[in-house]
């Protein structure tokens, strides 16, 4: 499927359902981690002694320069309309569903092994990344069985815009 083809498809409910979704989940990448670093900071500690082993300074580092700037810039993308952000948001949709099974497998994992956590976590940090990814799979669905070729007028109009 072409990038224009891609710009007029989605029905305007899955689309603002996508740009908030996206959003939030930047604003949300950004919050939880930022607590995690600039906590420490404060207290006079060094973030990775206070975050242990179960969890790495990279995973930060990708999600605040990358994975969070990527999905507000979607969001803004599809907002505006504009083709990049359906082309965008389409693997973003699919990162999102894919974080939330892979939460849901190392929290697993984590507990056959031994390695518990209180509750609060399974609660917030735990919860947020799977309802996140539920989200994020319905959205996906959405998505993709909203995708349909433009009309002529619309390809023409994508085109020379």
């Amino acid at each position: 499927m072409s990038r224009t083809s891609m710009a007029g498809t989605a029905v305007n409910h899955h689309a603002t359902s996508g740009t908030v979704f996206l959003f939030v989940a930047g604003l949300g990448v950004l919050s939880i981690w930022r607590g995690e670093i600039i906590g420490p900071l404060i207290q006079g500690d060094v973030p990775a002694e206070a975050l242990g082993p179960h969890t790495t300074m990279v995973t930060h580092a990708l999600d605040i320069a990358i994975i969070a700037p990527a999905t507000m810039v979607t969001a803004v993308y599809l907002l505006r309309r504009e083709p990049m952000g359906y082309l965008l948001a389409a693997p973003l949709l699919i990162l999102c569903t894919l974080i939330g099974v892979v939460v849901i497998a190392q929290t697993l994992f984590q507990t056959l092994a031994g390695i518990t956590f209180p509750i609060g976590v399974y609660i917030g940090m735990v919860g947020s990344w799977v309802v996140m990814g539920a989200f994020a799979i319905w959205l996906t669905l959405a998505f993709f069985r909203n995708l349909s070729e433009p009309t002529t007028e619309q390809s023409v109009t994508l085109q020379t815009a």
